[in-house]
């Protein structure tokens, strides 16, 4: 799936062993976008092979992987 520029903020639902969503705001809508984590780790950026694609000049290829340790979530 591919994107313009976006704001992203990443949410959990409130039920245990439920999968994080990352929900974000693109310049032509108003309204959030939510993609449920699928992977990890979840790779955002310009590539063919990333889970969530990001067509912008201002993203790189492999830019930003969400990931899971230990019960912990990085970016």
């Amino acid at each position: 799936m591919g994107v313009s520029t976006a704001v992203a903020h990443i949410t959990f639902a409130s039920k245990t062993g439920s999968k994080p969503v990352l929900q974000f705001f693109t310049e032509e809508r108003s309204e959030p976008r939510r993609v449920t984590i699928e992977t990890n780790p979840f790779c955002i950026g310009r590539c063919e092979t990333a889970d969530l694609r990001i067509d912008s000049a201002q993203v790189s290829r492999e830019h930003a992987e969400i990931f899971e340790r230990r019960g912990m979530w990085f970016l």
